[in-house]
């Protein structure tokens, strides 16, 4: 029951991320400031150190959770995402690093073009799609208990 209530917790930190993406694409200001307040250091190292443990997290409850839906469909889906989640976590350091590298004019430039990049938008795209196979393990799963 514990895999549960984590997968749950992971759906809800799923739709409040996409929430906050689209609150971010209209009003970027608040992120605009808090990259002003921060070093490229700081930035850089908050950056990389939530990309692994996200990246970790996401990984293990989706694996662990596959092991106890009914669905071989969403079995399969579940530790495939868990994949991605994983071989994703390198290249997401690798375009944060670049990102948080610079003055703070030339960071705030490449941040508010990363909102607008075709990447945001293929993350945006992924994050939906997981949030809905998150959605639908959640829902086998309570429904089994039932």
């Amino acid at each position: 029951m514990i895999r549960v209530v984590f997968l749950i917790v992971l759906f809800v930190f799923n739709v409040w991320g996409l929430y906050k993406y689209v609150q971010l694409q209209i009003d970027p200001s608040d992120a605009l400031e808090a990259l002003k307040k921060l070093s490229n250091k700081e930035a850089k190292l908050t950056s990389n150190f939530l990309i692994v443990m996200i990246g970790v997290v996401y990984a293990v409850i989706l694996s662990l959770n596959s092991l106890i839906v009914s669905s071989y469909f969403l079995t399969i889906t579940l530790i495939i995402c868990a994949a991605i989640e994983l071989c994703l976590i390198f290249p997401r350091i690798h375009r944060s690093t670049e990102l948080y590298s610079g003055s703070v004019e030339e960071v705030t430039k490449k941040y508010l073009a990363n909102l607008k990049s075709f990447y945001s938008v293929i993350s945006f795209i992924w994050n939906i799609a997981e949030t809905g196979i998150i959605g639908a393990t959640i829902y086998l799963i309570l429904k089994e208990l039932a």
